[in-house]
């Protein structure tokens, strides 16, 4: 099944590194506006998104939007144990590049996950059936999976998972593991698909 999945994680980073910066700014700019258009936008207060890196769905306008609506923004930021947190920021945080020279906060005030209302998730593919493939370090795995159990029963609630991607990285089927944790719903430049 590894074999399966990284076949399908190639073929979709390829075709996103097919798409055109002036494409991936203008799908970008339709994906982040049905976002904040959404009912799951519109009634979450704290939310985590990711620093988009250049072939990813771009989510500057979101980020700026949970500023302009007097939202709370958590973004991630990776752990020496290989585990990733959401750290509260403001338009005051500094960053600085991590290990795979993605940018990270460098606050060391740790969010409680458990508190997120939504959380915005890259991927390189997804299905129908709202799963999805990462870069394949497992970190948003590892960090949903805690999410979906013990800290979320503890609130009774669990976080609303919404994926980012361009069309062209919708797939067949993906073969899941157990511990692999689904979205509630995964927005394209065709809008919101599931």
């Amino acid at each position: 099944m590894a074999s399966c999945k990284e076949k399908i994680r190639t073929e979709k980073k390829l075709a996103r590194s097919r798409l055109t910066d002036r494409y991936i700014n203008t799908a970008s700019r339709k994906i982040c506006e049905y976002l904040v258009k959404s009912s799951h936008y519109k009634n979450s207060t704290k939310i985590g998104c990711y620093l988009s890196t250049r072939y990813e769905v771009q989510t500057g306008l979101i980020i700026s939007s949970i500023y302009k609506d007097e939202k709370e923004l958590f973004l991630p930021k990776i752990k020496p144990n290989s585990e990733m947190n959401f750290v509260k920021t403001s338009k005051k945080t500094h960053f600085r590049r991590n290990k795979f020279g993605i940018k990270e906060p460098e606050t060391k005030n740790i969010s409680i996950e458990s508190n997120l209302d939504l959380v915005v998730v890259p991927l390189v593919a997804f299905d129908a059936r709202k799963n999805r493939i990462g870069m394949g370090g497992g970190y948003y795995d590892r960090k949903f999976e805690k999410l979906n159990t013990y800290e979320c029963n503890m609130q009774n609630k669990e976080p609303i998972m919404i994926g980012l991607g361009f069309d062209c990285q919708k797939t067949e089927e993906i073969r899941t593991e157990k511990w692999d944790v689904g979205l509630t719903c995964v927005i394209s430049e065709s809008g919101i698909l599931f």
